[in-house]
Order: structure tokens, then C-alpha cells, then sequence
């Protein structure tokens, strides 16, 4: 009978023992997997401010100064093209204007019958907006010819364009980075929370030195020992 009772007691002993065992071992792996994630975290957030700070920002900086160089220039050649415009509308509205006045003439002397000082008038309108038309057209050809052909222009956009894709390329490691982080939020309020609730299952010395470890790692992510 004690012989059976010993066998019970040294059963239960080595099951006692090895679910301590197995307790710490859990507790030790979720300790190990909070610290990664805030290790992992912590580098993501400097990789993340790193991008900003040190490389889109810098660069974005660059381009405003390229655009605004680019815009000063491109407007000389803007300036001039909304002038011709304005010159070919305000030809365009003058004939309009003589046309009306000088139908309007006709009709009440001659009413629709048509005549040949009629036609000669409208014909020399129509010869007047044409050659002013061709004039503009020849300008805003030439205005936009040279445009293009400026080579500051050319390479000031050239440069643009390639930054501009530095900074979309950037804004995009970005945005990757910013839904791992939200990822890892979760699964760091996961094993927080699971920590929380063994530190107050725990009493004395066990409990002090587990809420040690977990302040280390939450101030300090990357430099656990």
C-alpha cells in the first residue's frame, strides 16, 4: 500500500515538474517573440524615418528647386505664347465684329441679295484675318519650336523625372514598411497581453524579475541579453 502510494506521489511529482518546466519554456518563448517583433519594429520605425528624413525629403527639396528653375524659364517661353494666343483670338474676334457690322449695313440697303462690293469686303476681311492667322501661327510655331528645343529645358525635366521616380519609389518602400508595422502592432499587443496576464498569474521573485525582462525589451527592443 505505501509502495503504490509512493509510485502516485513520484508520478505526480515528475508531472508537477515537468508542466513547471514546460511553463517556463512557453514563457520563455513568448518572452523571445515579443522581443523580436520589438526588435523588429524598432529597426522597421528607423528604416521607415530614415526614408523620409535622409531620402524623400532631400529629394523632394531638390526637385521644388529644379521645378522652380524649370518654371522660370519655361515661362518666358509661355509668356510669349499666351500673347500670340490673345493676338490670333483678338484677330479672330475683329473679324467677327466687321462681319456683323458690315452684313448688318448691307442687309438694311440691299437686304440678302447679294453684291459685289459685299463679297469684296468680305473677301478682304476674310484676307485680313487669314494673314494675320498666319503671322500668329508662324510665331507660335517658332515659340514652340525653341521650347522644345532648349536644351536647359530638356535636361532640367530630364532630371526632374528621375528624381520624382527616386521619390515614388520611396513613398512606396514606405508604404510597405507602414503595413508591416500595423502587422506587427497586432501581433505585439498579442504577446503583450499574453505576458500581462502571466506576470499576474506570477508572485514574489518569478513575477519581479518577468516584468523586468518585458520593460527591458519594450525600452531597450534590440539590445536584450
Amino acid at each position: 500500500m505505501n509502495g503504490s502510494h509512493f509510485a502516485k506521489t513520484s508520478v505526480l511529482a515528475i508531472c508537477i515538474v515537468f508542466l513547471s518546466c514546460s511553463d517556463r519554456n512557453n514563457t520563455q518563448a513568448l518572452i523571445s517573440r515579443y522581443a523580436a517583433l520589438s526588435c523588429e519594429h524598432e529597426k522597421l520605425m528607423t528604416r521607415k524615418d530614415s526614408l523620409v528624413q535622409l531620402i524623400i525629403n532631400p529629394l523632394q527639396r531638390v526637385v521644388s528647386q529644379l521645378e522652380n528653375e524649370y518654371n522660370e524659364v519655361s515661362s518666358v517661353y509661355d509668356n510669349k505664347i499666351t500673347v500670340l494666343n490673345r493676338k490670333r483670338y483678338e484677330a479672330d474676334a475683329q473679324y467677327t465684329e466687321d462681319y456683323v457690322r458690315i452684313s448688318k449695313k448691307h442687309e438694311e440697303n440691299h437686304g440678302h441679295l447679294m453684291t459685289p462690293q459685299y463679297k469684296k469686303a468680305i473677301d478682304e476681311l476674310e484676307r485680313v484675318k487669314a494673314s494675320k492667322f498666319q503671322i500668329s501661327d508662324k510665331e507660335l510655331s517658332s515659340v514652340n519650336n525653341a521650347k522644345k528645343a532648349d536644351h536647359g529645358l530638356k535636361k532640367s525635366e530630364e532630371e526632374i523625372n528621375v528624381l520624382n521616380a527616386k521619390v515614388e519609389a520611396g513613398k512606396r518602400s514606405v508604404k510597405e514598411i507602414e503595413v508591416r508595422l500595423l502587422e506587427q502592432e497586432s501581433e505585439l499587443a498579442d504577446a503583450n497581453k499574453q505576458l500581462d496576464k502571466i506576470i499576474r498569474e506570477r508572485t514574489g521573485y518569478e513575477r519581479a524579475s518577468l516584468q523586468k525582462d518585458k520593460d527591458s525589451i519594450r525600452i531597450h527592443p534590440c539590445n536584450r541579453k
